[in-house]
């Protein structure tokens, strides 16, 4: 963990059958006052997502998910 991250958890993935299937692994990381959600455990994929956005993504998730 960089020294600067005070909170890390990945979550393994599947890709969609159209996208070559496989593992994708998800990240959730806070960075200094950031909350950063990252494809692939890969920066370039990173968004930066502020708390609003952070509950927002929950509850999307949450109803998908009924």
């Amino acid at each position: 963990m960089a020294s600067d991250e005070t909170f890390r958890h990945a979550l393994v993935a599947q890709l969609p059958f159209q996208a070559g299937g496989g593992a994708c692994t998800v990240l959730v990381r806070r960075v200094g006052g950031d909350v950063q959600l990252l494809f692939h455990a890969v920066l370039d994929t990173t968004a930066v997502l502020t708390r609003q956005q952070v509950e927002e993504l929950i509850a999307a998730l949450s109803s998908a998910a009924e």
